[in-house]
């Protein structure tokens, strides 16, 4: 008896070892700055202003869309807007979403500045571009946005595509790199 628990010990401690140290790295993950909110879902995870207004829904495909939306200025438009669409087990390349982007950029009125590959932790590939676009706001008036797409694809291969935008001129140009900064990726859904 006294030798089964030298090995089952050891054995049982090790195992909860390795389950802690791959959830506790994804929950210390997110810095939340002071004025900022952590927001979690099953693949992602970001901070967002506290006087932002989170709504959650599908989009047009039925995939899980979380849209984070800044107060609105003075010609009606948001100050800023992230909106982070999900899309789990993709079946493809991310370069082949990262090709489908660029071809249809100009046709959806964006003009591309920028384009890369980047790091965002807990991701297999990442692919950032910098974008500007006109938008007509519900008072009508024509505002020309600043921002970034991102294609992110986990490990467990959910493509999680972030739209982030906000007028050229105006406060949520200088949030959207801090909201951009804070997102994670993760698949262990229950563990969030």
């Amino acid at each position: 008896m006294r030798n089964l628990l030298r090995f089952v010990l050891p054995v049982a401690l090790a195992a909860a070892l390795l389950w802690w140290v791959p959830w506790r790295d994804f929950t210390d993950s997110v810095d939340v700055a002071p004025g900022f909110r952590a927001y979690r879902a099953d693949h992602y995870r970001l901070a967002y202003p506290v006087d932002w207004q989170v709504k959650e829904g599908t989009d047009p495909s039925g995939r899980p869309r979380v849209e984070f939306n800044g107060p609105a200025n003075e010609k009606g438009a948001y100050s800023a807007q992230v909106r982070v669409v999900t899309a789990a087990g993709w079946g493809y390349r991310l370069e082949d979403k990262v090709t489908q982007f660029q071809a249809a950029a100009s046709r959806g009125g964006y003009q591309v500045l920028d384009a890369a590959a980047v790091t965002v932790r807990g991701a297999r590939s990442a692919y950032r571009f910098e974008i500007v676009t006109r938008t007509k706001t519900a008072t009508g008036a024509s505002v020309r946005l600043r921002g970034v797409r991102m294609l992110i694809l986990s490990e467990e291969r959910t493509l999680v595509e972030v739209s982030a935008e906000a007028p050229e001129e105006g406060e949520g140009q200088a949030l959207l790199p801090r909201v951009l900064k804070s997102i994670r990726v993760d698949d262990r859904r229950g563990l969030l």
